[in-house]
Parts: structure tokens; C-alpha cells; sequence
């Protein structure tokens, strides 16, 4: 596709807004900004998810009212429409959308979270369950399973859920003691996930197995750091075809790129580019021709070409509003 429509959500500056990146030309142009119906004051980072059309935008807002925020999503216009507004107790951190059960999964204090979508696309809440400290990341892995992560736990859950949608831990599997599991992603294939540790700054290999996953292979996001300097991972990304992970390092503002062997699933570093400051998102486009990457601190965005190879290249950069913090990518017709 040649033309896409970013979306970023800005915490701070409390909006949405949307950026049309035109590949061939690598030319970067502002289509508007949303206003969001929040609150004033200060705000945590906030997640956002669409649904398997596109035409579908759910924010978890994380202010001092807590809420998820449902849009209708007119891509060609880049017009947004508040749709429904679903309030929570509950400082969701993580959203992600469950295309094969049709519902939102969010990680949320301690628990994780399963909100089901009606016929309008509007989320409730159906189930809930605890899978540690901090709960910062929730992926689906099909056959009614998910992976969910801990980061003050030091612990990922993989988490069942029955027929009637309730939730329950079924296995756990133990992290390094202060590794701080972070955010996840599946590869397409759906033989292996991966993670981002926020603490430790690696990222770790899981093998997804029919009864268990495991954690096989730990690499660092930084290996030329000097003495003193502790990384901190931000987010993580696998491309469309299973062929690159790309993860964010926050402390010394880089996009690290790894190879994923076809049938191991095991990574090999390639290289890493610099960031705006402190890249705590990023986004892959559908088509995994390009990542979006937000610098958090930098009130940026950056745009890396994801060549054949794996190399990244750089193709636009553009500013945004205050505290940049998720970002979204679709192609537009």
C-alpha cells in the first residue's frame, strides 16, 4: 500500500493525532487532531487497539477517570467518532484485541482482563484474573489461551479461558528476580512469542507448545553500554512475515533489530538505530514495510523503513503533541 494513517495518542496533551505517511515519497503530513473527553490533569500512558476491520478504536484511558473509550474509525476521512465509553476501576495498561474470541484483553493492576465486544463493537466487562504485580502485557495465543506478563512479579502467566469466559492462571513461569517482564508479541506462525524486559533489558524467546510454553534464549537489547548504564526495554514488534523483532531500549533511545530463524524461532541481532527520547511505543504497519517508533520524552515520532534484509532505515520524522504514547498504523485505500 502507498499511503497509511497514523494514529498517536498523547497522554499529556490529552488527544489523538492523525498523520498520513506516504511511503514512496516517505512524506509525512498532519490530517487533524481529536480532542479527547477526558478530564484535564496529568495522565499515564495510554494503549489502544483496533479491531479486526478497522473501523473500530478502543483507548484505555488512564486519568483520574479510568475508562475505555470506543471510536468509530472512518479511515479514508481520518475521522474519529466517540461511540461508547466504558468506565473501570482498573489502570489498564495494555490492550489488545482477540480477533479469534471477538473481545478486548487487558492487563490491569495485578489481573488481567477479558471484555468482550456486543454487536456494535462496545466492550463489557465478562472475567477477570490475577497473574501478578504489575500486570503491563496480555497477547492472545489462540485455542482460547493468552500470555500475560508481571512486571514487578517477575512472572508471565499463560491463562486459559473457558467457554463461559471465565479466566484462569494454568501455568506460570518464572523470570529472572528483577527482569521486570514487559510487553509481548506472537509470531504469526503462532509457535513462539516473544517479550521485552522492562527492567533487565533483554529480550526473551518463549516456544509456545500445544500444553506448556517455555522460555528458551534471553538476549540483550544493548551490548555496547558502559559501565554503570542500565537498559530499560520498552516495546516489542514482529513483523508481519515472522521474519524481524524489533523492540525499543528507553535509557539510551534506540530501535534494536533481530533476525527470527525460520524453524527455531531463535533471534540473532542485526543492528539498531537511534530513537527520539525514550521510545516506549512502537507500531508496525499491516503490510511490515515500516515501524512508527514514539519518543515519549522527545514528543516525536520516527519512521524506519524495515528493508529486506532487516536493516532500518530511516524515511520521515514528525513531531507530536505531549507525552506520545501509543501509536497505530493501517493502510489507507
Amino acid at each position: 500500500m502507498r499511503r497509511h494513517l497514523l494514529i498517536v495518542c498523547n497522554s499529556r496533551s490529552a488527544n489523538l493525532s492523525l498523520h498520513e505517511f506516504d511511503l514512496p515519497s516517505r512524506s509525512i503530513l498532519p490530517r487533524g487532531v481529536l480532542d479527547l473527553p477526558v478530564p484535564p490533569g496529568e495522565a499515564n500512558a495510554a494503549s489502544m487497539a483496533l479491531n479486526a476491520d478497522g473501523t473500530r478504536l478502543y483507548l484505555a484511558w488512564r486519568g483520574s477517570r479510568k475508562e475505555v473509550l470506543t471510536f468509530a474509525l472512518a479511515a479514508d476521512r481520518a475521522a474519529l467518532s466517540l461511540l461508547g465509553r466504558l468506565p473501570l476501576d482498573d489502570d489498564i495498561c495494555f490492550l489488545h484485541f482477540d480477533a479469534e474470541r471477538r473481545q478486548l484483553l487487558a492487563a490491569a493492576g495485578q489481573d488481567v482482563l477479558a471484555l468482550p465486544l456486543d454487536e456494535k463493537g462496545l466492550p463489557h466487562l465478562r472475567a477477570r484474573c490475577a497473574v501478578g504485580p504489575m500486570a503491563h502485557g496480555i497477547i492472545a495465543l489462540g485455542a482460547g489461551r493468552m500470555l500475560a506478563s508481571s512486571c514487578r512479579g517477575d512472572v508471565l502467566g499463560v491463562v486459559g479461558q473457558t467457554d463461559t469466559g471465565e479466566l484462569e492462571v494454568v501455568q506460570a513461569i518464572a523470570q529472572p528476580p528483577g527482569s521486570g517482564p514487559r510487553h509481548l508479541c506472537r509470531a504469526p506462525d503462532g509457535r513462539h512469542a516473544y517479550l521485552v524486559s522492562q527492567e533487565s533489558g533483554e529480550v526473551v524467546t518463549l516456544d509456545i507448545g500445544p500444553e506448556r510454553v517455555a522460555s528458551v534464549q534471553r538476549l540483550p537489547l544493548v551490548v555496547d553500554q558502559k559501565a554503570g548504564f542500565a537498559p530499560m526495554g520498552g516495546d516489542i514488534g514482529i513483523t508481519p512475515d515472522g521474519r524481524f523483532v524489533l523492540a525499543t531500549e528507553r535509557r539510551s533511545n534506540r530501535l534494536v533489530a533481530f533476525a527470527v530463524a525460520p524453524e527455531t524461532g531463535l533471534l540473532t541481532r542485526l543492528g539498531w538505530v537511534p530513537t527520539p527520547d525514550y521510545p516506549r511505543a512502537l507500531a508496525i504497519d499491516p503490510g511490515g514495510a515500516f515501524v512508527t517508533v514514539l519518543g515519549f520524552r522527545g514528543h516525536r515520532g520516527c519512521i524506519f523503513v524495515v528493508e529486506t534484509d532487516g536493516t532500518l532505515t530511516q524515511a520521515a520524522d514528525f513531531g507530536t503533541a505531549e507525552r506520545p504514547s501509543w501509536a497505530l498504523s493501517l493502510p489507507l485505500p
